[in-house]
């Protein structure tokens, strides 16, 4: 993030310029712990910063501060509802505190955009898209026109999923310039365009070797969120038993872990796992617990699937809630922007 680094040392040496050193100091070291996952340090630093931009008047390192509150809440707490509801508002008091162009107000725009493809992937790409194509990246710095070109190869796979290999194509035409990432970065992002093209078994690989660099990092969240796609990957790959392996470990990483939706997305992969294995009792039982566990999380998406799955897996056994389980799909399913889900959603009434 060179271009936003930049933007924050410019600040960091106006404020000390400016007799605003306390405010440079608690930004600082609430940057400086973000960028070593260290969760305990940022959280106590959030209010402090928020405290001293306001006594300041200061409304941009808020909106900085922002920005590192809506990663807080969506990459390691998992909470994606709360991430959502910080970045629209960031996103909306930005156009009225920075100018434009400035790094922050990109960088904010891509976690509002990036929350609406996790909410609903299908629901909201062709929006992401939408306000992708308004954006003129020319004379923009590599790694913020690179960052632009990734979410809309995400979306358009999302609006069309037999594009994967022309995604795929474009990912690699960035690669070679963003050298100014960490190498786990580049392995996450090529698995992640990978797996658009249907090449999965090289995209466990990257998420693999993406793991161990995290690991070595210290970032065990980011390592488990790449363990948890690795284990989603090889189960849609077809091995079954070595995907089990993955999910276990991947769910017993997440519970020592502050992101609950790790946790429930492991138990959700676990039942599919279960059910891939003709065991469906227990297979039913996971997702009931993991859609206990994301409940409130914002994941509307991932829940409609999961709820899906129960009802198909409560068809094959016979289950005693059946209708209970209808509704509460109907329920999740009606939330979302997507209509596609609503097709399955009917087919499968005929078996309540």
């Amino acid at each position: 993030m060179p271009t936003l680094s930049r933007w924050f040392t410019n600040q960091y040496e106006r404020l000390a310029g400016e007799d605003k050193q306390a405010l440079a100091e608690s930004f600082e070291m609430l940057r400086s712990a973000f960028f070593t996952e260290d969760v305990a340090t940022v959280t106590h630093s959030l209010p402090t910063v928020y405290q001293l931009s306001d006594a300041f008047d200061e409304p941009a390192i808020r909106l900085a501060a922002d920005y590192y509150a809506i990663l807080l809440h969506m990459a390691w707490r998992g909470d994606l509802a709360r991430g959502l509801d910080l970045a629209t508002q960031a996103t909306v008091r930005s156009a009225r505190v920075l100018q434009p162009g400035e790094a922050l107000e990109w960088y904010l725009r891509e976690t509002l955009l990036d929350a609406w493809l996790s909410t609903d992937s299908r629901g909201y790409a062709s929006d992401v898209l939408n306000v992708l194509g308004e954006i003129d990246t020319e004379g923009w710095p590599i790694d913020l026109s690179a960052r632009v070109e990734i979410m809309r190869a995400c979306a358009r796979t999302q609006v069309d999923p037999s594009c994967g290999g022309e995604a795929l194509a474009t990912i690699m035409s960035l690669l070679p310039s963003l050298t100014c990432w960490e190498p786990a970065y580049c392995l996450r992002l090529r698995g992640m365009a990978l797996k658009w093209a249907g090449r999965l078994e090289e995209a466990a690989q990257d998420y693999e070797s993406a793991i161990e660099e995290f690991s070595q990092m210290g970032f065990p969240i980011a390592a488990n969120d790449s363990r948890l796609t690795m284990g989603i990957v090889v189960l849609q790959a077809g091995d079954t038993e070595q995907a089990m392996e993955i999910l276990r470990a991947s769910l017993s990483a997440a519970e020592r872990l502050p992101n609950r939706a790790q946790t429930g997305l492991a138990q959700g992969s676990i039942g599919q796992a279960l059910i891939a294995m003709d065991d469906h009792a227990d297979g039913y039982a996971w997702l009931n617990t993991a859609l206990e566990t994301l409940d409130g999380f914002g994941w509307l998406r991932l829940e409609a699937e999961f709820a899906l799955e129960r009802v198909r897996t409560g068809n094959e056994i016979g289950g005693a809630n059946l209708d209970a389980d209808y509704a509460d799909a109907s329920r999740r399913v009606a939330r979302l922007r997507s209509t596609d889900l609503r097709s399955e959603l009917e087919n499968l009434r005929g078996g309540v």
